[in-house]
């Protein structure tokens, strides 16, 4: 495995990094292209974004083979040296038998000398194919990973483009000082009726609080939601209640548990339903609730004034109409 700029094989040593099309480069040399061209030096794609990878590469295997390599070699030249010796020697006068024994001797000890070199050998060459297998499998991560990561930014993107066209999709009606969701109105729609069941059938107490009503409830059906699990609870068409949760999955677990309601005489006739219609929000701050879903950390009146904070370090912003808050999600998507 090496850069295709510098054609030098890649080391442990090395600093390496990728690039969004899934090419591998030394650091500096992507550096050094970067400042004569702004396409991959590959395949050519126009301004690929690049990140830091780490490779777990080994070069002693390879080392150690070609030192073996060159060790069998030099055990080679030697033996042809020796042999050459021994022609040009002149002829000695020994017993047949002891000259045969000396030969034999020398033979025997060059040939386990060559067999432990070539024993070394065949074990490095196993080494050197394991660790390349391993590398090939790196290489495929990386390029699986490379490829999940432009596949996210291409939906990130996606996603950026729809919130910032949701000032020209949502249409704004006023009704009677009422503030209506219409299914025109893009991404924001979506999300707050992922997160909106619609209860009907409900028996209340003139004077029970739809918030400790929709408590009441989880804790008929085993879920432990919190007064800051629940966005709001309000009026729908007549005596139906609109709960919208902060986040979708709080939601699905409600909804999910609605046949538990039926083993209780007080809440058998209650039924859940998805939310399709128009939402309507009573006045400015129920609709400012919303933020919730978007990151803000708390929605409150002071004074008769509605403010909101963002994170615990941040100033409390004061809201004035709807359209300063659809800018505020917007800024956060």
């Amino acid at each position: 495995m090496s850069c295709t700029i510098c054609f030098e094989r890649f080391k442990g040593s090395d600093d390496l990094y990728s690039t969004s099309c899934g090419h591998v480069y030394h650091h500096q040399c992507m550096q050094q292209w970067k400042n004569r061209s702004s396409s991959c030096p590959q395949c050519r794609v126009k301004n690929p974004m690049t990140h830091k990878i780490f490779l777990e590469l080994d070069d002693f295997e390879a080392n150690n083979k070609r030192q073996l390599e060159a060790e069998l070699k030099t055990c080679h030249l030697k033996i042809e040296k020796l042999e050459q010796k021994l022609r040009k020697r002149p002829p000695v006068q020994r017993s047949p038998n002891s000259l045969l024994n000396e030969l034999e001797d020398t033979l025997d000890y060059m040939l386990a000398r060559n067999a432990d070199n070539v024993e070394q050998l065949k074990t490095s060459g196993t080494k050197l194919t394991e660790l390349q297998n391993i590398c090939s499998a790196h290489e495929r991560t990386v390029s699986s990973l490379t490829s999940s990561l432009f596949a996210v930014t291409l939906e990130k993107n996606e996603v950026t483009k729809k919130y910032n066209d949701l000032r020209n999709l949502c249409t704004r009606y006023h009704n009677s000082g009422q503030i209506v969701i219409t299914a025109q109105s893009g991404c924001i729609y979506d999300l707050i009726r992922q997160t909106s069941i619609l209860i009907s059938g409900a028996v209340l107490r003139p004077s029970s609080k739809l918030l400790n009503y929709v408590l009441y409830l989880c804790r008929k059906i085993n879920l432990n939601f919190t007064r800051q699990d629940i966005v709001r609870a309000g009026k729908y068409d007549g005596d139906d209640i609109i709960v919208q949760f902060r986040f979708p999955h709080l939601k699905t677990a409600f909804a999910d548990s609605e046949h538990e309601l039926d083993f209780y005489p007080e809440t058998e006739e209650i039924e859940f339903f998805d939310v399709t219609g128009n939402i309507y929000y009573d006045n400015l701050f129920e609709y400012a609730l919303n933020l919730k879903l978007f990151g803000y950390k708390s929605v409150f009146r002071r004074a008769d004034k509605i403010f909101t904070c963002r994170t615990g370090n941040d100033d409390d912003t004061r809201l004035y109409c709807k359209e300063q808050i659809d800018e505020l999600i917007n800024e956060v998507k």
